[in-house]
């Protein structure tokens, strides 16, 4: 890159990590109802301005711009197209879906965005901090704390009937066909890498070392708790496949720039 490059570059990728904590803060913050529409627009922006950061870095500033508009940069589907061409990636389509609800949210204002997207969301906030590393080698970490990198995202069960009562035909039919669209999008919907949640789960333990926080039980408490015992669902407790834990494995190791070596040779853990 040359100097006008580089200073390109450069601005591109600070606009996209402040973008990108913009999206952050205004999806956790209570106080905005309409926080997901927001957040789905700064995502889009950090999204397409760190992929054109990279254009710029691999092709030259012309890229970023129509051949036959030169006064227009090119849009974040355009980018998707020349950086992740693999149409069936989970982290592209995941990035299209949010892309998708950026263009027509300004058309339905409802609450139930949160319900259909915000796997998406907390999937997509973790792809664009592994992609800003692989591809700009920022860590995302240094700039936000990564248990800020957590959105606060709701759960809950999509009801058709009661979509149905709360919204006019044409507006309930057209979020059920998005949930729907959205949960067995390209049949890839149980990827971690398209949508997911973080959990927070609370278990007793008598060994000590084996806790994370110390508790006792006192009968005059005013705040009250209830120790249930149910069946847990494996697949949930558990998500990863052998593959799959040892890709993670791999990414975190990279991260920590952590090598592997057997009898003085660096390598990769298989």
């Amino acid at each position: 890159m040359n100097e006008v490059e580089q200073k390109t570059h450069d601005r591109l990728l600070e606009k996209s990590q402040e973008a990108f904590l913009l999206a952050i803060e205004l999806y956790n913050r209570p106080t905005i109802r309409y926080h997901v529409e927001g957040c789905s627009f700064f995502l889009c922006n950090a999204w397409e301005l760190m992929l054109k950061a990279l254009i710029v870095k691999r092709s030259g500033e012309e890229a970023i711009y129509y051949p036959d508009s030169p006064d227009r940069t090119i849009s974040l589907n355009n980018c998707l197209d020349a950086v992740l061409s693999n149409e069936n990636d989970p982290l592209r389509v995941n990035l299209e879906k949010i892309i998708d609800l950026r263009n027509t949210s300004t058309h339905f204002v409802t609450d139930e965005y949160e319900l259909f997207y915000g796997p998406l969301f907390q999937v997509c906030v973790k792809n664009y901090e592994e992609k800003m590393r692989e591809f700009h080698g920022i860590e995302i970490s240094d700039i936000i704390p990564e248990s800020y990198l957590v959105l606060s995202v709701k759960r809950d069960i999509v009801d058709p009937e009661k979509i149905r009562a709360k919204y006019s035909p044409e507006v309930a039919e057209k979020l059920l066909t998005m949930n729907n669209s959205v949960a067995f999008a390209n049949g890839i919907g149980d990827s971690p890498r398209y949508a997911g949640f973080y959990d927070t789960n609370f278990v007793i333990t008598k060994n000590p070392t084996e806790a994370d926080l110390a508790v006792r039980i006192d009968n005059d408490s005013d705040a009250a708790i209830t120790i249930v015992k149910e069946i847990q669902n494996v697949k949930d407790k558990y998500p990863f496949t052998t593959k799959m834990a040892i890709g993670e494995v791999r990414k975190r190791l990279r991260k920590a720039h952590v090598v592997i070596k057997y009898k003085g040779e660096p390598k990769e853990l298989s």
